[in-house]
């Protein structure tokens, strides 16, 4: 996990996160995420997180209705923001 710390943040105040997925492989898949504070972006991150078989700790592939549901979820984030910016 990466994170960017943008700009300090004080309490009270309610925050917002956005999570959306960048990208989905056989095994993992990204997220990026942005923590705001009214309309201001304090933070940003990406983490990569995959699926693995716990006894043998080897990584495990997902299924493929699970990826098409990723790469679905992908893509709808990605015309929301296209359309945003068409606005």
């Amino acid at each position: 996990m990466r994170i960017d710390y943008l700009q300090e943040m004080l309490q009270p105040g309610i925050v917002n996160i956005g999570v959306w997925m960048t990208r989905a492989g056989k095994s993992e898949f990204a997220a990026n995420y942005s923590v705001f504070l009214g309309e201001i972006c304090h933070a940003t991150a990406t983490c990569a997180l995959s699926i693995s078989i716990r006894p043998v700790r080897k990584s495990a592939s997902f299924d493929e209705n699970v990826k098409a549901m990723l790469i679905a979820q992908m893509e709808s984030v990605r015309c929301q923001a296209l359309a945003r910016r068409a606005l």
